[in-house]
């Protein structure tokens, strides 16, 4: 094989296609990358058997073929190599070879016999969506995602359709993050869990990417794809909860936030919260009063006033101030609504908004 592209070309899909490669594989063949030239585009290929990348780009093919080098070698070399202008590549007798206006590289390859097919989902369920509200969707809750594995319904991203909406749906048991997005084409579409460590790639990926999303799935597996873009992951099929029964039917209590000024006073607690991340939310009604307060015994302790309009009852509980924290860049608007139930659950929403709801539960009293 042979053609001649640009670095501003090749980076960013070997950069990503890197990132979906195996490590630490027992088929070693899942460590490279595929490169493939056929007609004027040149076929970059990665997986690790729980997500596989595909990237189209154009290129000036001299002569078709397909080779499979080293990820991790090939991602650092076209990353750090200085010129702008034409890069060379071509194969001999198993070596790959790349050539700039100042330098002369040769990569050894491996064989690629072994290397698995990217899985397409031709038969399942599809929709279209804008490529930027996917992702707007996805981002707004991945963080509330469980790390761990153990029960792997709460470690992925669920998403389903309601009504005209497509629902982004994310906890780990102690929060929860849930985002709307308008999408009418979705109503047929059954509902999936995504792993949380495959959203990282997807959104690495499609991030500033402006096409339209093409999803389509089965019970195993979903796919994401552009005109030059795809990309094949696997599928959470353990049931998601119905999540709709932990969300209070009441609130006693009300208080609606200017949302920097939250985030300026939780950025202070990290000084002051222990290991919990522990901070005691104080809201009280009858004497107009709002603040949050924290305290270690290394670095003393902070009781912070915030400006609110109060309605309800007196209400006064714990929570892991990162959680709060976490999710405030994701409501849209300036002001948010703190909603407290009766045993201490609290619902965050952006004033007038129902689009993005986020629910933290209580810490334990101390003592």
């Amino acid at each position: 094989m042979e053609f001649e592209t640009t670095k501003d070309v090749l980076k960013n899909p070997i950069t990503f296609a890197e990132k979906a490669t195996g490590k630490n594989s027992t088929l070693p063949v899942l460590s490279s990358i595929i490169l493939t030239t056929k007609k004027q585009s040149l076929t970059i290929q990665a997986t690790n058997l729980d997500i596989g990348v595909e990237f189209t780009i154009p290129v000036k093919v001299i002569k078709e073929g397909s080779i499979a080098v080293p990820g991790v070698l090939l991602s650092s070399v076209i990353g750090n190599i200085q010129t702008s202008k034409k890069i060379t590549c071509s194969t001999k007798q198993g070596i790959f070879n790349i050539i700039t206006n100042g330098d002369t590289i040769t990569l050894n390859t491996t064989p690629q016999e072994d290397f698995p097919m990217i899985p397409v989902v031709q038969e399942g369920d599809m929709f279209t969506t804008q490529s930027k509200k996917f992702i707007s969707g996805l981002k707004s809750v991945v963080y509330a995602a469980s790390l761990s594995d153990i029960k792997p319904e709460f470690s992925g991203v669920y998403v389903y359709p309601q009504q005209q909406n497509l629902v982004f749906v994310a906890t780990d048991t102690y929060r929860l993050a849930e985002k709307k997005i308008p999408e009418k084409s979705a109503s047929s579409f059954p509902g999936i869990i995504i792993p949380h460590k495959n959203i990282t790639e997807i959104l690495r990926i499609f991030e500033g990417v402006d096409d339209d999303i093409a999803v389509v799935s089965n019970k195993n597996q979903i796919s994401f794809s552009t005109e030059t873009i795809h990309i094949s992951s696997r599928a959470i099929n353990t049931p998601f909860p119905n999540y709709q029964e932990i969300f209070p039917k009441t609130y006693t209590t009300e208080a609606t936030i200017l949302k920097q000024d939250l985030i300026d006073i939780l950025k202070i607690t990290n000084n002051f919260s222990d290991k919990s991340g522990r901070v005691t939310f104080t809201i009280n009604p009858k004497i107009k009063q709002c603040f949050i307060a924290a305290q270690n015994q290394t670095t003393g302790e902070q009781v912070s006033t915030v400006d609110a309009v109060l309605s309800g009852e007196d209400a006064s509980h714990d929570y892991n101030y990162r959680y709060i924290l976490e999710c405030l860049q994701y409501v849209p608007h300036d002001s948010i609504i703190c909603k407290v139930s009766s045993d201490g659950k609290l619902v965050i929403t952006g004033l007038g908004d129902p689009s993005f709801t986020y629910l933290v539960a209580p810490l334990m009293k101390q003592g």
